[in-house]
């Protein structure tokens, strides 16, 4: 970044082949969508260049800034497709996708985040709602529901925490559950 902001043009090629992936894997989960993920790159390594000048070392890395960067730019490109409908037809097309690959009925699925999201409290559950169906940000939430913003992140990563243990446990039971029956079919 020191010699980003020095001039040095070359510098950004760096910046660009060390951290391109992250930020197209960021642009692919918040967004679904190659094409637009790829136009995400693009959008945060143009923004980096033009804003070079406002980095400061004492805040953070020059990762984590451009990790900031390709989470609000990819949060402004689903909300700005969301309202154009993009998502409308791309939901449909994927539920069937999954349910083909994977083996799982639609119905299976919904009942399994449903009871997932059941056993967290109602803050928690409320905040990842927000968070992942419908792409708000930490601070939209905040204001949605009368909240700090550090008392969101905290339900919202307490929240996580949770759903990542409790689907840990259910991926747990699945295996042994189905290494028994491979047990029993060779009995």
């Amino acid at each position: 970044m020191r010699h980003l902001i020095a001039g040095h043009d070359d510098a950004l090629a760096c910046l660009f082949d060390r951290y391109h992936r992250l930020v197209l894997s960021i642009g692919l989960n918040v967004l679904r969508d190659e094409d637009e993920a790829q136009d995400v790159v693009q959008e945060v390594f143009f923004n980096l260049y033009r804003t070079v000048g406002k980095f400061d070392p004492q805040k953070g890395t020059t990762k984590m800034w451009i990790i900031r960067g390709a989470y609000r730019q990819a949060l402004t490109r689903r909300r700005y497709l969301k309202l154009r409908g993009f998502y409308d037809d791309l939901a449909i097309v994927e539920t069937a996708e999954e349910s083909g690959g994977l083996g799982l009925l639609s119905a299976e699925s919904a009942r399994l985040v449903r009871e997932v999201l059941g056993r967290l409290n109602r803050v928690q559950r409320q905040t990842l709602r927000l968070a992942i169906f419908d792409g708000l940000t930490t601070h939209e939430i905040a204001s949605k529901t009368r909240q700090t913003p550090s008392n969101v992140r905290h339900h919202y990563y307490r929240g996580l925490t949770k759903l990542r243990m409790m689907i840990s446990e259910k991926a747990g039971k699945v295996e042994q559950s189905a290494a028994q029956e491979a047990v029993n079919a060779r009995s």
